[in-house]
């Protein structure tokens, strides 16, 4: 009777459906969940990985595209450093070359060097026989002229007093811009590669740079003075020098030479890496002007300079220990600017490696499978040397994969992960592939 009651009045409402058709249809809405919510967040972690995805194609992007300019600044600086001295002088002055005649060069070769950082000022470029620019352009740069303080030390290496040929100069001391009463030692004249000075002398362009005039240091068999020489005087010598080393804030030249080569929606090189590090160090990006936005949103930090990466201080190949650390905000403008949640940090290496970063503490990034997975394969060869390739790891971490095939051989970075005794064989050509996200919905 309740039953029956109940199939045809509901608190004096007449249902438009029984409690059987009721229930059946809470079992159906049951079982559509069960098989759509694991589909749902399938899809949710697909977005996740396409996402982080993007950021480590950006870097690699950037590896391909903007670093290589870089990569020659550096290449260039560290050569500089290594070139050896054909004479070094009491203060540490090293010469790099002989006395040479610079052969002049354009306005527009001039402005060129400008615009490649040989250090000269383009507003200078007004010549079209500028032989001073000719020094610059042959010895490499400004940085590889010597200063007015440097040719001053050549004058103590090149001279004595007449009549007293054991006297040395005190470089220390200071001393008048003219000298007279001198001797010249023909000997070290010959180290820098002059065979004899006429009535004339020779002299000998300075790194002070000026919009029609240098400074330059004249020499001669008596004597020697401070003057000064037009730009386009072609009687003055130059002679190079290795640079003081410095340490070269490459940031800024990196983050230039990417706004340069691809559509950025915007750029803000001139902040500090130790900005971003501090942003790292704290998990939050959120108040941090990105170096670069890209058009598609996505924001990129640098958050060190060129030099060691710590997490991968101990790997085997040199060209994978230097680098810098690049950070990657992949939710762009909608961003929490949280480390490891959207921004994720990579080092781009000086082998040109792009090695995804992890924190122990956190699942994610190199060490999460979902973010960025890999296959590891292998090469086999049958009896006739038919080549099979093989699976080693199916769809692992960016880290365990990276260490097992022994792309990188780094016992911090790898940790519990070792290379697989599978690719000690070099027959194996043990490789790893990155999968690429699929989009199934």
């Amino acid at each position: 009777m309740l039953k029956e009651k109940l199939d045809t009045e509901i608190f004096g409402f007449k249902p438009a459906f029984t409690v059987v058709e009721l229930v059946a249809a809470l079992v159906v809405i049951s079982l559509i969940i069960l098989v759509t919510l694991p589909v749902t967040m399938k899809k949710l972690k697909k977005v996740d990985y396409a996402s982080y995805y993007m950021g480590y194609d950006a870097v690699t992007n950037v590896a391909k595209e903007a670093f290589p300019a870089i990569l020659k600044l550096i290449k260039d600086e560290e050569d500089a450093q290594n070139t050896p001295c054909t004479l070094e002088l009491l203060d540490g002055t090293c010469f790099t070359s002989q006395v040479f005649k610079p052969s002049p060069i354009s306005k527009t070769v001039c402005n060129d060097l400008a615009s490649q950082d040989y250090g000269n000022n383009p507003a200078y470029c007004n010549s079209d026989s500028d032989y001073w620019a000719g020094a610059v352009e042959y010895c490499g740069g400004i940085k590889k002229l010597p200063s007015a303080d440097q040719l001053k030390y050549l004058f103590v290496y090149l001279y004595t007093l007449e009549g007293a040929e054991d006297y040395i100069f005190d470089p220390s001391m200071s001393y008048p811009d003219v000298i007279t009463g001198l001797h010249l030692r023909q000997e070290n004249l010959a180290v820098i590669g002059v065979e004899s000075v006429s009535a004339e002398g020779f002299s000998l362009w300075s790194a002070t740079e000026g919009a029609d005039v240098i400074p330059i240091r004249r020499f001669y068999n008596d004597s020697t003075k401070v003057d000064s020489a037009y730009r386009y005087d072609s009687s003055i010598s130059g002679i190079c020098v290795k640079p003081e080393p410095e340490d070269t804030d490459y940031v800024e030249k990196f983050c230039n030479e990417i706004k340069d080569t691809f559509n950025v929606e915007s750029s803000n090189c001139s902040m500090s890496a130790a900005t971003v590090a501090a942003g790292a160090v704290a998990a939050d990006f959120s108040g941090i002007n990105p170096h670069i936005v890209f058009s598609n949103g996505l924001m990129l930090y640098f958050g060190s300079n060129y030099g060691n990466i710590s997490a991968l201080s101990d790997a085997e190949d040199e060209n994978d220990r230097l680098g810098f650390v690049i950070y990657v905000d992949v939710n762009g403008k909608s961003n929490k600017g949280i480390l490891y949640r959207d921004v994720f940090p990579f080092y781009l290496l000086r082998s040109g490696k792009i090695i995804p970063a992890y924190d122990n503490t956190v699942l994610s990034g190199a060490n999460n499978p979902d973010n960025l997975s890999v296959n590891v394969l292998y090469d086999t060869y049958s009896s006739g040397n038919v080549r099979e390739v093989k699976f080693l790891k199916n769809r692992v971490s960016f880290q365990e994969g990276a260490c097992a095939s022994g792309f990188i051989k780094s016992t911090k970075y790898c940790d519990s992960f070792t290379k697989d005794s599978v690719c000690d064989n070099s027959d194996a050509d043990c490789r790893f592939d990155i999968r690429k996200p699929v989009k199934i919905f």
